[in-house]
């Protein structure tokens, strides 16, 4: 006799990369996604979780020694929260990416609808990407009176673990398109 696996036990493989890949999207949230900057040194920081839900920046600048303010062996860190804003576009793509999760660990045939969900968080991310570099070149860094201000280069710089967010929806979405693409040409021929 000859057991074979019932079909509701067995898991494709593209399932499961779908599955994961999602998942990685979304601990990527955890992580830093963005740095401020001012004249090439990290000011603040805030992951994904705290864009998508307004946490306050972790900010961290260093104050140099009134003793000695040549040397830079005495530079103290301070560690602050700065005001957080809530970004609507990365609470969406966290949002779609749960969904896309969600679906692909419990339905086999939705391949359509995670394309999207996962195209449509990866496309979330990088209108995020955008509306923070406009934010940060819309804040004043100081009078025109005041020559300091000038002299101030503020610029927000995205790390890996945000392009890495990007990429794991861009899979998600790709892996569950050649299943529909499939699912699609069978139906038709």
């Amino acid at each position: 006799m000859v057991e074979s696996n019932p079909p509701s036990t067995r898991v494709p493989a593209r399932f499961s990369f779908t599955s994961i890949s999602f998942l990685v999207g979304l601990l990527l949230f955890l992580l830093p996604f963005v740095e401020i900057r001012c004249n090439g040194e990290t000011f603040a920081t805030n992951t994904g979780i705290g864009l998508a839900l307004g946490i306050d920046y972790k900010t961290t600048s260093q104050v140099k020694s009134l003793e000695n303010p040549f040397n830079d062996k005495s530079e103290k860190k301070i560690v602050e929260r700065e005001k957080g804003k809530l970004y609507v576009f990365a609470l969406l793509a966290f949002l779609l990416g749960l969904a896309g999760l969600i679906i692909s660990l419990t339905s086999n045939q939705l391949n359509k609808l995670l394309v999207f969900l996962g195209s449509q968080a990866a496309l979330c991310l990088i209108i995020l990407f955008i509306q923070i570099q406009m934010d940060v070149k819309q804040k004043p860094t100081g009078s025109d009176d005041n020559a300091l201000g000038n002299t101030i280069k503020v610029a927000a710089v995205f790390t890996a673990w945000y392009y890495l967010s990007v990429i794991s929806f861009i899979v998600a979405a790709a892996l569950s398109y050649r299943p529909a693409l499939r699912a699609s040409s069978g139906s038709t021929g």
